[in-house]
């Protein structure tokens, strides 16, 4: 009887054995795939931050294209409203032959 149970506490053991082996080979091959999958996710993010400088890089490079744009159009606009002459005054009733203008005051459009 005592032959059978130490027969028996053996045989569980050794089960138990083989289960703790196969837990640790399980938990391997888990770390070995966690491992795999951030090496994974690193690269991913690595490639989305990259892009995403590389996005930043591009919207500031439009951004200065465009205020340089804005700016040269508001300049050419603004040398046109300067260019117009805007000053008129209707000759005087003492004198009807000279206009109180300057003749510097009205410059022609340059075309």
């Amino acid at each position: 009887m005592q032959r059978r149970a130490e027969i028996e506490i053996q045989s569980k053991l050794a089960a138990n054995d083989r289960t703790l082996e196969e837990t640790k080979i399980q938990m391997r091959s888990l770390k070995d795939m966690n491992d795999l999958m951030n090496e994974q996710l690193d690269k991913t993010l690595h490639y989305q931050q990259s892009k995403i400088d590389e996005t930043r890089k591009r919207t500031d490079e439009l951004n200065v294209k465009l205020y340089d744009y804005a700016t040269k159009k508001d300049m050419r606009m603004l040398e046109e409203r300067l260019n117009t002459c805007l000053l008129y005054t209707s000759p005087s009733p003492r004198d009807l032959s000279t206009s109180r203008m300057p003749s510097s005051a009205c410059k022609k459009k340059k075309k």
